[in-house]
């Protein structure tokens, strides 16, 4: 699962950057099943659900079975996450 994040992490930087500026707020803090998130971002569904599972990804419980993600829960994860060349922090 890690080296899959990690090969992904580094191309969603990329989009994220190019994304966020055709955002408005209303588009970041809307609302979305962990399927419409995985299809926005380009990541499967599993990915997705296995992080909001993990506790990595910020979300909102609405019932035992579903769970709501925002664009702005989902940059704070990438934000938190990227690892940059050459960097040797490690956790």
């Amino acid at each position: 699962m890690l080296r899959i994040m990690a090969k992904i992490l580094p191309t969603l930087h990329i989009i994220r950057i190019f994304r966020v500026s055709a955002m408005s707020e209303d588009d970041l803090d809307r609302p979305m099943s962990p399927s419409d998130l995985a299809e926005r971002v380009g990541v499967s569904v599993n990915i997705v659900r296995r992080l909001i599972r993990e506790g990595r990804l910020k979300h909102v419980v609405i019932s035992r079975k579903m769970r709501w993600v925002t664009m702005r829960d989902w940059f704070a994860f990438l934000e938190e996450n990227t690892r940059y060349p050459g960097s040797d922090e490690r956790s």
